[in-house]
């Protein structure tokens, strides 16, 4: 009986023994004895981890790739991996999205929360989405003359000298607003509205005032305004007189808010520039009108 030997994978992990004669033939199937690799790469392989070797570390084996799908050797797929234009990448600038290569230049460009761009009004650098509170403090942000004038729009820092000199509405409070008349009246020169351009309009609006929770509303007093003529001769004097009766259901006249862009009630198109013209209602520049609010005459509500 010949001698008894181990195989050569012993310390590997084979438990085969037998007599030497017979060690050949049990290397030609030993799961641990190395051959060379099917796909010819020039490695030699343990036969035990052949299949993992050809399907994940073989330079010629045929993989697909995660993101485009398209196939490659072992080799070339490695190379891919970096520059696949499929691949999701998170953005640089933090924002948080996860974008393909291939877009990635164009999200940052155009699309990207994080990205910086300049103001439109002031040319200053912002990222994107802080753009939209720097515009509510923007000093060259377009802003409309909130009396409603000819002045389309203008610079926000530029608002309060327009307000002093150069617009051409204008808003007149109560002689007695200290002692608790809460009216203002708006005159458009230039018209506005159906007036515009035609026409002087005149409007009243209801301030909000400390005591309003007291008052009972809707604000049911009628309104007159009207336009003196001043002519020398007083008895040929023809004055314009424009008046209206609340509607209690208009939101004009129900208790007052805060909100800058209302007008209040009134006419748009009160007085002509042509009837202007014709009788003697400026005089030294100057043009008186009254705004009356009669508290004899109430609607009942």
């Amino acid at each position: 009986m010949g001698s008894v030997v181990y195989c050569i994978h012993y310390k590997d992990g084979c438990k085969w023994s037998d007599e030497l004669r017979k060690l050949k033939a049990h290397l030609n199937t030993c799961k641990h004895d190395a051959v060379p690799c099917g796909n010819k790469c020039g490695a030699m392989i343990p036969r035990v981890l052949m299949e993992d070797h050809l399907k994940y570390t073989c330079a010629q084996r045929r993989a697909r790739c995660d993101f485009c799908a398209k196939e490659f050797t072992g080799h070339t797929l490695e190379k891919h991996m970096g520059t696949c234009g499929y691949e999701p990448l998170y953005c640089e600038n933090k924002c948080g999205m996860k974008v393909q290569r291939r877009h990635l230049g164009q999200h940052k460009l155009g699309e990207c929360a994080k990205r910086l761009v300049a103001c439109r009004y002031c040319n200053k650098e912002f990222v994107f989405d802080t753009l939209g509170a720097h515009h509510t403090k923007c000093g060259r942000f377009p802003v409309a003359c909130p009396h409603r004038c000819e002045t389309a729009v203008l610079p926000r820092e530029d608002l309060e000298v327009h307000l002093k000199d150069h617009c051409t509405t204008h808003l007149l409070s109560c002689t007695f607003k200290d002692a608790g008349c809460r009216f203002k009246a708006s005159i458009f020169l230039n018209g506005n509205g159906t007036g515009e351009g035609s026409h002087i309009s005149i409007y009243i609006k209801i301030l909000p005032g400390e005591y309003d929770a007291l008052l009972r509303w809707p604000f049911s007093h009628s309104v007159s305004f009207t336009m003196f003529d001043q002519t020398v001769i007083a008895e040929k004097a023809c004055n314009i007189v424009e008046s209206f009766i609340p509607d209690p259901t208009w939101k004009n006249f129900q208790r007052p808010s805060r909100e800058p862009d209302s007008l209040g009630f009134g006419f748009p198109r009160f007085v002509s520039h042509e009837m202007v013209k014709k009788r003697h209602f400026v005089k030294d520049d100057t043009m008186f009108i009254r705004v009356k609010v009669d508290p004899s005459k109430i609607v009942a509500v």
